[in-house]
């Protein structure tokens, strides 16, 4: 029998053979594990890593920014006549937004046989069936956040046309079903409710799920519908990408009582995650003033509030778009009538609607974040023109190399996202955005986590940031474009 001495101190025996000691297990996960997490990639994750890199610390809970210059120096470059009286000179406007940091949590369960057989003595920590579930639970927790770096704090995943308890469905396995993502066209409708419509993209097996009512109360932050005895979770998804997607739900009680719906979700109502929101909207700021918006929300800041206007997000940092009109991006959505197809004039036009705009501190876009049913429209538009563009085609002609935006001197190359929502194109600068970050993945704490009564055990991992971007007005949303679904 060896011993082992833990960071903590904690001496514990520990056989040479099978590695039983659990606080030799706990420590050699923090030790081996935990410093590797950022190194393993989903490259599934296409927006994450284009926008998520760390460029600051958070300290205390809560940051403020830099200060954001709003107005700029005047009185420069003015042509006088001789001995003419010099301009009075204007001074630069500054203010400061607040950051709150958001904690996105994996919460991984081994049982007895998965940990004893996972270890391999002292030397060797994570045998195939441990190793396994953590990269399982890292890859989604990664999925997770890269939805989230679309969505923002609201994360409205769908939205829903009915739910049946009766026939299809019963009171304990509900089926719903949801609104199609080709119906996701936000400007022409005259609104922004079809803005999440999304079928079931960013839903999954085994999600657990909580409700709004009334689509048009995302702004105002409507209180969720769920409670902590009433966890519905995703059991199953039919039709995913038919023009009736479903899900059948079914409930995940920590008491162990049979419950249903305390209060169904009904026509119209989204999806967002469980525990995503404040229990009540009377924890709510409606108005928006100060920090009570803003912090009614659990997820992260993504492009949908971050560089876009009023209509979808009407504060940013605790501040209103209508009053810091310098928080707003640039949005392009069609008239009402019909989607417009994504041709490259349409983006011509953007981009230099970005370079015009006058909060605009001189960055520009440097690639165009587009969905698989986007892109195929794209090509399908500019293929099918009167003067079609022609790709460079690769292995025979079948395909086409690397796609790109080309006008002049401008070229920005498309990077296709699975998760990126149809119907939008993003057209990002990169360097604009910025990941603050209060404390990295790491274990919040040092004890162990008993299954009570089972012979199982948790591991919970937390990190805690949010997203930031310093030039709103240097990205652009396209919005209300036609797309190929199928």
């Amino acid at each position: 029998m060896a011993t082992f001495t833990s960071k903590s101190g904690i001496m514990e025996a520990t056989s040479g053979v099978t590695g039983l000691g659990r606080a030799s297990f706990l420590e050699r996960m923090k030790d081996q594990y935990l410093p590797k997490w950022d190194d393993m990639v989903n490259d599934k994750t296409v927006l994450l890593k284009l926008i998520g890199k760390k460029v600051g610390t958070i300290v205390g809970g809560k940051k403020s920014l830099t200060s954001v210059m709003t107005s700029y120096s005047q009185s420069a470059g003015i042509a006088l006549f001789e001995d003419d009286e010099l301009p009075l000179p204007n001074a630069p406007t500054y203010d400061q937004l607040t950051l709150f940091p958001r904690a996105l949590y994996a919460r991984v369960r081994f049982t007895g046989h998965v940990e004893r057989a996972a270890r391999a003595g002292n030397v060797a920590v994570f045998a195939k069936p441990v190793a396994e579930q953590l990269r399982s639970a890292r890859r989604t927790h990664e999925m997770n956040k890269n939805r989230m770096l679309y969505l923002g704090p609201y994360q409205a995943m769908s939205r829903i046309v009915s739910v049946d308890t009766s026939s299809a469905g019963t009171a304990a396995n509900p089926v719903i079903t949801l609104r199609p993502r080709e119906g996701r066209q936000p400007g022409v409708t005259g609104g922004a409710d079809t803005l999440w419509d999304f079928g079931a993209q960013y839903l999954r097996d085994g999600m657990l799920l909580d409700f709004v009512k009334d689509s048009g109360g995302i702004q105002t932050a409507a209180a969720p519908e769920g409670n902590a005895t009433c966890r519905p979770r995703i059991k199953s998804i039919a039709s995913r990408n038919s023009a009736a997607p479903t899900i059948t739900l079914e409930f995940a009680d920590p008491t162990g009582a049979s419950v249903a719906f305390q209060n169904a979700p009904d026509g119209d109502s989204l999806i967002i995650p469980f525990g995503s929101r404040l229990p009540s909207a009377s924890y709510v700021d409606a108005t928006g003033a100060g920090d009570g918006h803003e912090t009614s929300h659990a997820g992260v800041n993504g492009l949908f509030n971050l560089i876009t206007d009023s209509n979808y997000a009407a504060h940013l940092y605790t501040k209103t778009r209508t009053a810091a009109e310098y928080l707003n991006g640039n949005v392009s959505r069609a008239d009402a009538g019909s989607p417009r197809d994504p041709g490259d004039e349409l983006i011509a036009k953007v981009l230099d609607q970005v370079s015009e705009n006058t909060h605009n501190p001189g960055d520009d876009p440097d690639c165009i974040v587009v969905s698989p049913h986007t892109r195929r429209k794209w090509v399908s538009v500019l293929t099918d023109a009167k003067t079609p563009r022609m790709f460079s085609p690769i292995i025979k002609g079948r395909g086409y190399g690397k796609q790109s935006f080309t006008a002049g001197d401008t070229m920005l190359p498309f990077v296709q996202d699975k998760d990126c929502p149809p119907g939008a194109m993003f057209c990002i600068a990169k360097g604009t955005f910025g990941k603050f970050v209060e404390a990295p993945m790491h274990m919040p704490d040092g004890g162990e986590r008993f299954v009570d009564g089972k012979d199982s055990r948790e591991v919970v991992l937390v990190e805690s940031f949010n997203m930031a971007c310093k030039a709103p007005t240097a990205n652009a949303v396209i919005e209300d474009l036609t797309y190929d679904v199928y």
